[in-house]
């Protein structure tokens, strides 16, 4: 999720997702910000937001690999749980 795009910024696209996956019933899927805006205050803003991860541009592809595995891990894991329990 590019985090400085015109109109609505990545912040409140990733609120609008999670809210229509809250209220849709929808599975959660994976949302990282992609961004050179990466102080501390502003990463802890896309947490809070919803993101699960970030990655710092320019873009390194170990970075990003290794960012897609843990979410999309997280989400196997997850589903799971659902399916478990």
């Amino acid at each position: 999720m590019d985090i400085h795009m015109p109109g609505m910024d990545g912040l409140k696209a990733t609120q609008a997702i999670r809210q229509r996956e809250r209220t849709g019933g929808r599975s959660r899927i994976p949302i990282i910000a992609v961004t050179a805006s990466v102080l501390s205050h502003e990463t802890d803003a896309y947490f809070a937001a919803g993101m699960d991860d970030f990655i710092a541009k320019p873009i390194e592809l170990p970075r990003l690999l290794a960012s897609l595995e843990e979410c999309l891990n997280r989400t196997e894991e997850s589903a799971a749980r659902r399916a478990a329990g």
